[in-house]
């Protein structure tokens, strides 16, 4: 009809995070902890809940995002890092609301052959962070005694970190929109990792 052809609409089609403005956004938090130091291990027994990344997580846009899985990647000096670590936590806003064993290895699915290098997986976690707001979290190690289970020595180092890219590798996250349609690779972005922090008993520390 003459009606509807003077009308012409176009339609594209986006997803809901795009058509929000939906950005779940990295960036480096607390250098007290990202910063190189020295941590002060046990001879004879765990060491828990030691710090060894901090990461600040915006939300942008008006829309709340879910987040169940996060990846971390975690590395050391040593040849295994699964010698080093008994498990780790991630803490968000001082609270914590995730753990990942030795066992949730990404990479070496299987833990059996854990290298230098590994991430690691928390999962359902169940978090919802909401649009427009900005979350801080903090990665904590449990470790190895210097003497007995696992093989962590002084001398050696750790290091973590989290990253956009890791996120968007299949697999290795569960972040969704409030829709529930699964953030892609232009809703994500940003990184944080902390520097070598140095293994010692006690004694004299060296300064960083």
């Amino acid at each position: 009809s003459t009606a509807s052809a003077s009308f012409e609409r176009a339609f594209s089609f986006a997803t809901f995070a795009t058509a929000a403005d939906t950005e779940f956004k990295i960036t480096e938090g607390d250098t007290t902890i990202n910063t190189g130091h020295t941590v002060v291990v046990n001879n004879t027994s765990d060491t828990e809940d030691e710090p060894i990344l901090a990461f600040d997580v915006e939300i942008k846009g008006t829309a709340d995002v879910h987040v169940d899985d996060l990846p971390v990647s975690v590395g050391t000096s040593n040849d295994n890092v699964d010698e080093v670590l008994s498990g780790l936590s991630l803490w968000m806003d001082g609270e914590r609301v995730g753990t990942a064993n030795v066992s949730d290895c990404l990479v070496d699915t299987d833990c059996a052959s854990v290298g230098a290098e590994e991430p690691f997986l928390f999962d359902n976690m169940d978090l919802v962070l909401e649009g427009g707001n900005e979350y801080e979290f903090v990665v904590k190690a449990d470790l190895y005694p210097v003497t007995g289970t696992g093989d962590l020595a002084e001398g050696e180092t750790i290091f973590a970190s989290t990253t956009a890219t890791m996120i968007e590798t299949s697999g290795y996250s569960d972040i969704e929109d409030s829709s529930g349609e699964t953030l892609v690779a232009a809703d994500t972005n940003g990184s944080a990792t902390s520097d070598a922090s140095t293994f010692y008993i006690s004694g004299i520390f060296p300064k960083y």
